[in-house]
């Protein structure tokens, strides 16, 4: 007795697992995660640098071609690419396939350790590279009539970059703007007359903008020791040469100290008017359309309490295109599901023949969600392109067994004996 036997001579059992595959799939749907792709985990580790004030060439020169030497002996290490630019560089690694990150980072920090680089080159920060490295996952743009760029680049740190941040699968918030910087001008005449080299300005920079445990006031209270320097006028009086009994060289003697905004990494104009972007990025293990819904959420949230002279406005969303892929697939099983019916009701006749395959289509691709749980996948273009591509199969399945059973029929054969030969 083979399988068709056994379900034809117990029809409710066969009801019965076909409810319980749409009932597991259904459930294993719910579990998939919406990509635009496959994840691809690429074994990449990125290594930044800063070096303050440095140009590219001194980058080069002093932090960038020194790493890669120290780190070309990597073990497992397939290639390495650079970026130099104004004040940091970005060294990317890559690793061969089934190399563990975990201690590749352990043998780069190693390697970095015997680096000699400058004194006034920050520790070198290594991030595991994602693939969501190349563009942000969303860009939101804003413009002010009011406010110039550094202003609107405040508020946005201020009061925006956390409301976003708090969105469930962003991973960081980038301000694509023009941050306020103190300028600090030095006079070289000035500085040989009070005997002064730049040197001492920056120890004494340095040394000067800190903050400190001091203890506790009566064991309860902490007290800090705040040296931080918070405006012009702090700069301004800042001691940086004492000469005993003479009065001390302050730095309101030998330079120009003013806020200023830096204006050398992004310049961006809205409609020809001053403004910025802010890039949201979002973790790998979240579903993308959520997050997207999320965020526009929130955007509308803050619309309606920006003041008048600021407007924002989404500028990038990469949910859209997973949105109308999705859409394409729908509309793709829709018109499969219609050809199907009209092709076999128009040669069969048959209601019943016609109603066979249109509970088979849905049923067969809900039941596919529980292997693609199974197996890790999630849906993304190429398990939908899949799923597209299965419809032909099961139609023409259900095609051939449909027209053989027909047959059957029609030689007289009751309807039981029909099905049993035709498949």
């Amino acid at each position: 007795m083979n399988i068709t036997d056994y379900f034809l001579k117990h029809p409710v059992i066969a009801v019965i697992l076909n409810i319980l595959i749409l009932f597991v799939g259904l459930l294993s749907f719910n579990e998939l995660l919406v990509r635009e792709y496959p994840e691809v985990h690429f074994p990449k580790v990125n290594v930044y640098v800063s070096y303050p004030n440095a140009s590219p060439e001194l980058i080069e020169m002093a932090v960038t071609d020194p790493l890669e030497d120290g780190l070309a002996g990597v073990e497992g290490l397939e290639t390495i690419t650079s970026e130099s630019k104004y004040g940091e560089c970005i060294i990317t690694l890559s690793f061969k396939n089934g190399i563990s990150i975990d201690k590749s980072i352990i043998a780069i920090r190693e390697a970095i350790g015997l680096v000699t680089l400058p004194k006034e080159v920050d520790p070198p920060r290594i991030e595991r590279k994602k693939a969501s490295d190349v563009m942000p996952f969303m860009v939101i743009s804003l413009e002010s009539t009011a406010m110039d760029f550094a202003e609107l680049t405040h508020y946005a740190n201020l009061n925006l970059k956390n409301a976003f941040r708090s969105v469930q699968g962003v991973s960081s918030i980038d301000i694509w703007g023009q941050p306020y910087t103190y300028t600090i001008k030095l006079d070289s005449k000035k500085m040989y007359t009070f005997g002064v080299n730049v040197d001492d300005i920056m120890t004494v920079l340095r040394r000067s903008n800190v903050a400190l445990p001091a203890g506790q006031f009566q064991n309860a209270v902490p007290v800090t020791l705040n040296a931080q320097m918070k405006s012009a006028s702090d700069y301004d009086n800042l001691v940086v040469k004492e000469k005993g009994e003479k009065p001390a060289v302050l730095l309101k003697y030998i330079a120009d100290v003013s806020l200023e905004k830096d204006d050398r990494k992004f310049r961006v104009k809205i409609n020809g008017k001053p403004g910025l972007c802010i890039a949201i990025n979002r973790t790998n293990d979240s579903n993308p359309l959520d997050v997207s819904d999320h965020i526009k959420k929130v955007l509308h949230h803050i619309q309606e309490t920006l003041p008048t002279s600021i407007k924002m406005n989404l500028v990038s969303d990469q949910a859209a295109f997973v949105r109308q892929s999705i859409k394409n697939v729908e509309k793709s099983i829709l018109e499969a599901v219609i050809c199907v019916i009209v092709v076999i009701f128009f040669f069969l006749r048959n209601f019943w023949a016609t109603f066979i395959p249109l509970v088979a289509i849905p049923l067969s691709l809900v039941g596919s969600f529980l292997f693609l749980k199974i197996f890790g996948f999630s849906i993304n273009i190429l398990t939908l392109l899949a799923m597209v591509l299965a419809i032909g199969l099961v139609v023409d399945d259900a095609i051939v067994v449909l027209e053989n059973i027909q047959r059957y029929k029609d030689k007289g054969l009751d309807i039981k004996e029909a099905a049993r030969r035709g498949a």
